[in-house]
């Protein structure tokens, strides 16, 4: 197992204690068997859910045919519309693809991503602790991150004083609603978990993780298909003989598309988009071989590592969908060293809806339109590296619809 360590952090690294992601103990553990259950219930991962991922996959089709026929980058919306499927389990919002205020919520969210790696540099040049703190502050742009978090935090507050103000205790309508009443539940208890602090951070948890991985995910499918055009045909075929062109591919024709499935397995694995997952940290000082890691260490399994590991994987650096099928062509979900959401008691817990959506964007899309490089261009399949995420490039692709 390949593990990345790194000290306990300094007092400016450590993240509220709040939320599903960053939070531990007892706290962590309530926040996240309640969103599991609450998730399940709304239809997470379940054919229930085929409607709503559907809608937001048929508004998808409509506005990529606003881009055909030249290069273009891809469009916002796949952000919006992986967006819209989680906000409506948590908040029962959907937003039209395009909102503007949205849209710019969005694109903040992702300055904040490539900002926030300038709060490390005390961590790599300690003299920063020792100089002004006004210019510590421009250097670590520390005031333009707590503005950006004002602006998030100002827009949970919001959703949640809507909700309350429109809350039935004998229908509760979303994840919020369930939430308020926990915390009307727990109002009298001295060791009370559940506040408006850590629902505020839980949306916010929540609605990032929701249009963060899927949507980057759903990129990295179209430019991979773009840079594999034999791949992209064989998943063609493939659907036109399992679907009617009036339908949007769902979970009901799921088990006769296995390539397609078989694909996406190999896409997570080359993306490989969170390369080291979630990080872990010890609760006890432990010794790894000749090593002593002490209590409070944070580890992460460096998952991208095992992706590409020649011991798990023939070829690794060769995309071959063919590695998720068996001898009889049907899809092998699991194999040893594959590990795209994590692994333990912190593997990502919204897997089956991220894995319902990625699937029928992914189908919906390749139903509808053909992805390929401008004339003379290469797919550049490298990554941008933001914090935790290897995201896709920004590049131009040539779609062109099917026929």
């Amino acid at each position: 197992m390949y593990l990345y360590i790194k000290p306990p952090p300094s007092p400016l690294m450590v993240p509220p204690a709040t939320g599903v992601i960053f939070s531990s103990g007892e706290r962590w553990q309530a926040s996240r068997r309640f969103l599991l259950r609450e998730l399940r219930d709304l239809g997470m991962g379940k054919s229930s859910m085929d409607d709503a991922i559907a809608t937001e996959a048929k508004a998808l089709v409509d506005d990529f045919r606003n881009v055909t026929g030249r290069p273009s980058t891809l469009p916002e919306s796949m952000s919006l519309v992986t967006l819209n499927v989680i906000w409506q389990l948590v908040a029962s919002r959907r937003y039209s693809l395009d909102d503007e205020e949205m849209l710019k919520f969005l694109r903040l969210v992702r300055v904040f991503q490539e900002d926030v790696l300038f709060l490390v540099l005390p961590e790599f040049f300690p003299w920063l602790n020792y100089i002004p703190a006004a210019i510590a502050r421009k250097l670590s742009k520390q005031d333009w991150l707590q503005k950006s978090s004002k602006l998030a935090d100002d827009m949970m507050q919001e959703v949640i004083d809507e909700h309350r103000a429109t809350l039935d205790p004998s229908s509760p309508r979303d994840v919020i609603d369930s939430y308020l009443l926990e915390m009307e539940k727990q109002k009298d208890d001295p060791h009370i978990i559940f506040n408006e602090t850590d629902l505020k951070k839980n949306i916010f948890d929540l609605f990032a993780a929701g249009f963060d991985t899927t949507s980057n995910m759903t990129r990295y499918v179209c430019l991979y298909m773009a840079a594999h055009p034999n791949v992209q045909r064989k998943i063609q075929r493939q659907i036109d003989a399992v679907v009617p062109r009036d339908e949007i591919p769902c979970s009901q024709h799921r088990s006769r598309l296995p390539y397609l499935d078989a694909a996406l397995q190999e896409v997570h694995r080359m993306a490989s988009l969170t390369p080291l997952g979630v990080a872990h940290a010890t609760t006890r000082d432990v010794r790894l071989g000749q090593y002593v890691i002490p209590k409070g260490t944070i580890v992460n399994g460096c998952l991208g590592l095992c992706h590409k590991d020649p011991r798990y994987w023939d070829r690794p650096e060769e995309f071959r969908p063919e590695r998720f099928l068996d001898a009889d062509g049907k899809f092998v979900a699991q194999r040893e060293g594959f590990l795209p959401f994590s692994v333990g008691r912190r593997s990502c817990l919204g897997e089956a809806l991220a894995r319902m959506e990625l699937f029928t964007f992914s189908a919906a899309l390749l139903q509808s339109f053909t992805f390929a490089p401008p004339e003379g261009c290469k797919v550049d399949l490298g990554y941008t590296m933001l914090p935790g995420i290897n995201a896709p490039k920004v590049q131009e692709l040539i779609i062109t619809p099917r026929e």
